[in-house]
């Protein structure tokens, strides 16, 4: 069901290692409509599956390659200037700003959708990721209130039809953290999940 739901632009709604977020292939059409589910205007996280398909889309530095591999297992998101992004990619790795926030699949949770997403991401391509909840206010994790904000701007029947949420209980977790890959520094943007092991791992370096 994620497949198609997936390669018809639909969302699925998901619990990954942090909030309950959106998940929906990434294209401009999608971006529009996930800004008009959040009523904002803003980027969304992209989910890739592993390191060699970040790599596929972006041409990265030894250095950065070197700083996700340490800290992969800590699930973070990345900040990258668009313009690393590799020509024949930057229609479809839509941003409107110089920037992007990517994330890899590496999920500790034993889900079919935890499981099945890195293939999925294989096939289908990346994923924008999104929490669900409006700006300013505190992630939703009752499945009556995640509903109430899923549905209440999708209007067309096709649109419903390829929308789904995937589990009934969700769980109050952080956000991620984000690492800014462009600041030779080590600079944290957002303190989230696994912060202080982060932190620990780049002193040791």
């Amino acid at each position: 069901m994620a497949k198609i739901c997936f390669t018809r632009n639909g969302f699925i709604i998901a619990q990954f290692d942090t909030v309950p977020s959106i998940f929906a292939k990434v294209s401009k059409k999608n971006f529009n409509k996930l800004n008009k589910i959040k009523e904002t205007n803003q980027n969304f996280t992209i989910f890739f599956s592993c390191l060699e398909q970040l790599l596929d889309y972006f041409n990265l530095e030894e250095k950065q390659i070197k700083l996700i591999c340490s800290l992969l297992k800590f699930n973070p998101s990345f900040k990258i200037l668009k313009s690393r992004v590799k020509e024949e990619y930057k229609e479809i790795l839509y941003s409107k700003n110089d920037y992007l926030f990517v994330r890899i699949w590496f999920s500790k949770k034993n889900s079919v959708f935890a499981r099945e997403v890195p293939l999925l991401i294989d096939e289908t391509g990346p994923l924008f990721a999104t929490s669900c909840h409006y700006k300013g206010e505190d992630p939703r994790i009752k499945l009556r209130l995640i509903k109430q904000f899923f549905y209440q701007n999708l209007s067309k029947k096709t649109e419903m039809l390829y929308c789904r949420i995937l589990i009934k209980r969700f769980s109050q977790n952080k956000i991620s953290t984000i690492i800014d890959l462009e600041n030779n520094n080590f600079l944290i943007l957002r303190k989230g999940m696994n912060i202080s092991e982060i932190i620990n791992c780049c002193d040791n370096q």
